[in-house]
């Protein structure tokens, strides 16, 4: 038995934090070395929020590229002509290629340097209003602890406008082939559903201002992949560790932003670890929709097994029937095998239940794979 609580919040709101400003030694230095620089390159991460519309326009000043961590992707617009996709297994080979000829790489907000996908001697700046961010995957040149609205504005107003006409020219370059790349991924075909087409054909039904939440699993990585993201919050469990957090994680925000859409992505290696609160969802009424990718293993891992020559011995999965499981909760459940089973996520994502929906897809290699 529960009830809302009515009483008034006894507890007042924490004061205001003032922006932390960094000593005018430091910025001069950080000045100096994006002055400098001919080939920038930004990497952004959800400490950019609030301050997305300002690090757009500096990158649009120095000429920079941008890449974003999986949480920030949303932050920018990606459509926008320097914005070069995600990094590391799960990002663009765009992104990846574009900080490979840079000549610098200014972390905003951002903890993210993942080591196989990185140059090794490019020189960092990292700019973080939490201290012990700064140098904990990569040394860096400059360390800059401070607000990051304040310190991008700070660079606004004294960096000129730079014309870098060759990098830029190499950066449309490289994100028109990797445009073309993924148009072939996603495009329908006769066969087994791909995770590729899936989360294509997801971005084209989710509402621009929804909650994704994302398990842990292959899907995460196709899903940064091909996923063509507006406006969304994308919420990821630290370092991709936790199976089993979307749901539960899909909860609290359905709790928290009541009327909001909150899409939950997960696989059937990680939805079993907690699937029990789909009891809590029901008992709640909470309208959140989980697509449930179901390819009969743990493809992340069995793809790495594959990668280096092992048995993959303990990567297949013997699964429920994921539909008469959920309903059997009290969710709506939906079936989908083929490409002429798509239009049932957008009846799916529109009506005002709890719904899961079990989509029978390929378990292909990711090509970007890594031991």
């Amino acid at each position: 038995m529960w009830r809302e609580a009515t009483d008034e919040i006894f507890y007042p709101n924490p004061p205001l934090m003032p922006p932390l400003q960094p000593q005018p030694e430091v910025m001069a230095e950080l000045l100096s070395r994006l002055g400098q620089s001919t080939r920038p390159v930004f990497l952004v991460g959800r400490g950019i929020a609030g301050a997305e519309e300002k690090v757009i326009r500096l990158a649009e000043t120095v000429q920079a590229a941008i890449i974003a961590t999986m949480p920030a992707k949303s932050l920018i617009p990606n459509d926008h002509p320097l914005f070069a996709g995600g990094l590391g297994q799960a990002g663009s080979q765009s992104a990846t290629d574009l900080l490979q000829m840079a000549d610098l790489c200014v972390i905003l907000g951002a903890t993210w340097w993942p080591q196989a996908f990185v140059p090794q001697k490019i020189p960092v700046i990292q700019v973080d209003r939490i201290p012990e961010n700064i140098g904990r995957t990569r040394p860096c040149v400059t360390s800059v602890v401070g607000d990051v609205s304040y310190v991008v504005e700070v660079c606004l107003q004294e960096m000129p406008q730079k014309d870098q006409a060759e990098w830029m020219e190499l950066i449309q370059k490289r994100k028109q082939s990797w445009q073309k790349r993924i148009e072939e991924e996603t495009s329908p075909s006769a066969g087994m559903l791909t995770p590729a087409r899936l989360m294509s054909a997801l971005g084209t039904l989710v509402d621009p201002r929804a909650v994704i939440v994302l398990d842990v699993g292959d899907h995460t990585l196709w899903f940064e992949r091909t996923f063509p993201l507006k406006q969304q919050e994308i919420l990821i469990s630290g370092k991709w560790r936790t199976l089993g957090f979307a749901l539960p994680a899909a909860i609290a925000a359905a709790l928290n932003h009541p009327g909001r859409q909150v899409i939950a992505i997960v696989g059937d290696g990680g939805f079993p670890v907690t699937m029990a609160e789909l009891a809590t969802a029901a008992a709640r009424r909470l309208p959140i929709k989980l697509v449930l990718l179901n390819n009969g293993c743990y493809a992340m891992e069995k793809n790495r097994m594959k990668s280096a020559g092992l048995h993959t011995l303990g990567a297949d999965l013997d699964n429920p029937d994921f539909v008469r499981l959920a309903e059997a909760f009290g969710f709506s459940g939906y079936r989908i095998q083929k490409e002429q089973d798509l239009p049932l996520l957008k009846e799916m994502i529109a009506i005002d239940q709890p719904a899961l929906a079990e989509v029978i897809c390929a378990d292909g290699m990711l090509p970007h794979t890594r031991i």
